[in-house]
């Protein structure tokens, strides 16, 4: 007989550990992914938050077997695997066109707090220009767009950093995204000076602290009333 596809879904379910559905809509629902889940499957073939969330829903009979045939609820926005924090997972077509469009024009306010080393004392809007490297997955920023090399693409960012508090080694900062490009937040810090604590790939170092990954956490979403554009956690 053939095997049927869901397995995956039924095994991510039951293995992976530490997440938590925050908030559930009719059409969407905004889960809690821990540091080190993938949001989607890449290369590795690893299962990732997105089998879990199909796994959650077909055991809560919101979706079944025969309509994932039709339409295969998915993670819309993605956090690299050892970030933590808030992900938004479409139940149908219409969550996933809604909450799509929203974080394409941006009416979605996504906050983060992360630990950076050194005493940071940023707070303001930061632009920048960011190349990615396919190859090495990889991210670089250049502040004038004029020292870019010709063949390389690149996008605008923008970054909003605000210093909360230093401890004497450590500055806790929070940030929002106004761009969300890949690696952003993360490329973003180190190019200013303040590479996020534990962050090996854009020179944070572990130092005392055993962390895996770097500590950096989506911890709020804001959604902006579409009449008014007021703000509504």
């Amino acid at each position: 007989g053939v095997v049927s596809s869901s397995n995956e879904y039924v095994k991510a379910y039951e293995e992976i550990k530490g997440v938590e559905i925050i908030y559930e809509h009719e059409d969407f629902m905004l889960v809690y992914k821990p540091t080190g889940v993938l949001s989607q499957k890449d290369d590795s073939n690893k299962l990732s938050l997105n089998e879990y969330a199909i796994g959650y829903l077909l055991d809560k009979e919101v979706i079944s077997e025969d309509s994932l045939s039709f339409f295969k609820p998915s993670v819309l926005n993605r956090l690299d695997r050892n970030t933590k924090g808030l992900v938004f997972v479409s139940k149908n077509l219409r969550g996933s066109q809604r909450i799509s469009e929203m974080l394409n024009v941006r009416s979605l306010h996504k906050y983060y707090y992360a630990i950076v080393e050194g005493n940071c004392t940023l707070n303001g809007n930061y632009n920048a220009y960011l190349v990615k490297d396919e190859k090495k997955n990889k991210v670089k920023i250049y502040t004038d767009s004029k020292k870019i090399p010709d063949n390389q693409k690149y996008s605008f960012i923008k970054t909003n950093i605000e210093a909360l508090e230093y401890d004497g080694v450590y500055t806790k900062v929070q940030i929002e995204l106004i761009t969300g490009k890949s690696h952003q937040i993360r490329a973003h810090l180190k190019s200013i000076g303040h590479p996020i604590v534990g962050d090996v790939l854009y020179g944070g170092v572990e130092k005392t602290i055993k962390t895996q990954g770097q500590l950096l956490f989506a911890y709020k979403i804001q959604f902006v009333h579409p009449s008014t554009n007021k703000p509504m956690k």
